[in-house]
């Protein structure tokens, strides 16, 4: 469990922002457990006919868009040093930029800028080009095709306040390449997949400034959606 002290004479508000981001970032993940959950018992309906009658219809769409997250150094275990006459913490725990539109289609490309950290992410839909999170001159630039596979989540690592490797997460259990931290520096790391049947769709993220003057993705959150949109 993480754990955080600051001077006496500090705003008793201090921790308050963060503290309701960890609640946050638990409903969702309990929220999509439970999703995943049900997906999952439901399949049975796949294998085992005839007995439908004695169950009721479910439909995943009755959960909406779902979310994972957020993440952040802050919000990881390990993530952070605050202690007591140090200076009053400015956490990094909450998006900024939601990235979604209800008509963007399906992720088609990954845009990834990186060194030691990731200094720009930019997902591309199949009906617009979404902006930029970060330095669009840092670092090299991989373009990756997702080439219709499904992205299941990110295995993310944070460092200095900021993100400092990233690997997308296929559904079909491959992965891309790992992205960064090119030093081998000490991250804070988590593996965010979505629940069983659903697909990441966009992200919510903030940019923070981290060493050296570098500048990129500091909060990340994800969106997912059932794989199988209902019929009208």
């Amino acid at each position: 469990m993480k754990s955080y002290s600051a001077d006496l004479h500090d705003s008793t508000t201090t921790f308050e922002g963060i503290c309701r981001d960890h609640k946050t970032r638990m409903c969702n993940n309990a929220y999509s457990a439970m999703a995943s959950s049900m997906s999952t018992t439901f399949s049975f309906f796949n294998i085992l006919h005839g007995i439908t009658n004695n169950f009721p219809n479910y439909d995943k769409a009755v959960f909406g868009r779902m979310l994972k997250g957020p993440y952040s150094e802050d919000l990881l275990a390990g993530g952070g040093h605050y202690g007591f006459y140090s200076q009053v913490p400015n956490f990094r725990s909450h998006t900024d930029h939601d990235d979604y539109s209800s008509n963007s289609g399906s992720v088609t490309k990954v845009v990834i800028r990186e060194w030691n950290t990731i200094d720009a992410m930019q997902f591309i839909y199949e009906n617009r080009q979404a902006a930029l999170a970060g330095n669009a001159n840092g670092g090299q630039r991989h373009d990756i095709d997702v080439g219709g596979r499904l992205l299941n989540g990110l295995h993310m690592g944070f460092s200095s306040g900021v993100l400092a490797s990233v690997q997308i997460l296929y559904y079909d259990g491959t992965s891309s390449s790992k992205y960064g931290n090119r030093s081998g520096w000490s991250l804070s790391e988590i593996s965010a997949q979505g629940s069983v049947g659903y697909k990441i769709i966009s992200w919510s993220y903030k940019t923070d400034y981290g060493p050296s003057n570098t500048y990129g993705p500091s909060v990340v959150q994800l969106e997912y959606e059932p794989q199988e949109q209902p019929q009208p």
